[in-house]
């Protein structure tokens, strides 16, 4: 008789799939906790930057809670525009000139739990028959004073390539002369376009925050001193001086704060 090596050819259940199976549980009732304990957290640092008449970039924060982010949504004036991967941008273009426009965005973790929206970034696209324009703000006394400045570079200028620079002209009483602000906040004596700094190369927009005087300094010794901001099309090193040269032939600089 032959015995019949198939029948009740069963085994118990091994250790190591023993072990598995609780990991697997145990990775599961760990990621319910989680889930329930760390919610998003609203982004932060929400920032609006008028690229053109037409176009805004948004950049943020994501929150420092520990939490992976799987998506952020993005809403213009409260209407959900986009949903995106785990970025800390986004550009929104074909807008509307001469219009307000309010953002705001949320964090998605993976389980599509989504924070509350962030506090709100407001803009308005220019008008696109503008000219540039500068301003200028002040905090303190003369002799503790904070400058900043803000540039709008011409509406056709918008989006391209240029410089933005800074200078001042020293009245004759306190020695003349005219110097330029660099990007480290140094000032350097005009001599010649060619080896004049400039403050910022970038796409041109609008341009706030422009640091001029950013700590409390006494500027009662150079009262009377003129403070101008400008710009120039293309890159200021290439070739050497060209973006000065073209914003002092075409006139885009104007007179921002007279010190007083």
């Amino acid at each position: 008789m032959i015995k019949n090596l198939n029948k009740c050819n069963s085994h118990p259940t091994s250790a190591p799939v023993i072990l598995m199976s609780l990991i697997f549980f145990a990775t599961l009732m760990l990621s319910s906790l989680a889930k329930s304990s760390e919610l998003p957290v609203a982004p932060t640092n929400l920032k609006a930057h008028v690229d053109s008449t037409t176009s805004v970039t948004l950049t943020w924060k994501a929150s420092s809670n520990g939490t992976i982010y799987h998506k952020y949504m993005v809403y213009r004036n409260n209407s959900l525009i986009a949903s995106l991967g785990p970025v800390l941008s986004y550009s929104d273009t074909e807008l509307t000139a001469e219009t307000i426009y309010s953002y705001t965005v949320s964090a998605c973790d993976i389980w599509n739990d989504c924070s509350e929206k962030s506090a709100s970034a407001t803009v308005q696209t220019p008008n696109p028959n503008s000219s540039m324009s500068v301003s200028s703000s002040t905090s303190g006394p003369i002799t503790a004073q904070t400058i900043m400045g803000m540039l709008t570079v011409d509406s056709n200028d918008m989006g391209k390539l240029g410089s933005v620079f800074v200078a001042v002209i020293l009245p004759n009483n306190v020695g003349g002369g005219a110097y330029f602000l660099n990007s480290s906040l140094e000032w350097k004596q005009f001599t010649s376009c060619d080896n004049t700094p400039a403050y910022l190369t970038t796409t041109l927009s609008t341009h706030d925050k422009i640091s001029i005087i950013v700590t409390p300094t006494d500027l009662s010794n150079i009262a009377g001193t003129q403070i101008y901001i400008g710009y120039g099309l293309g890159s200021v090193l290439s070739p050497a001086g060209f973006a000065c040269t073209n914003m002092l032939n075409n006139k885009t600089y104007n007179l921002a704060y007279t010190i007083k």
